[in-house]
């Protein structure tokens, strides 16, 4: 009997799905982003209903990242 959380082939696949996961991440921060951009005047969105419609799996760490991004958009 092997232990799978040692072999290689365990590893690789993890990988893969942190990667999946990251990259579900970004596309969702994304669309967030393209949101807040659309509504400057919502100034929280997580409370903003209309807000919550748009995006209702939300998370508050899917909106922080997003509103990092805004903020770093603004800076530039």
């Amino acid at each position: 009997m092997t232990d799978d959380r040692k072999s290689p082939l365990a590893a690789v696949g993890s990988t893969a799905f942190k990667d999946r996961q990251r990259a579900s991440a970004m596309r969702r921060a994304n669309a967030i982003v393209d949101w807040l951009l659309a509504h400057p005047k919502v100034s929280r969105p997580f409370v903003s209903a209309e807000f919550r419609r748009a995006f209702p799996d939300v998370t508050r760490a899917d909106v922080k990242l997003a509103l990092a991004e805004v903020e770093r958009i603004a800076s530039a």
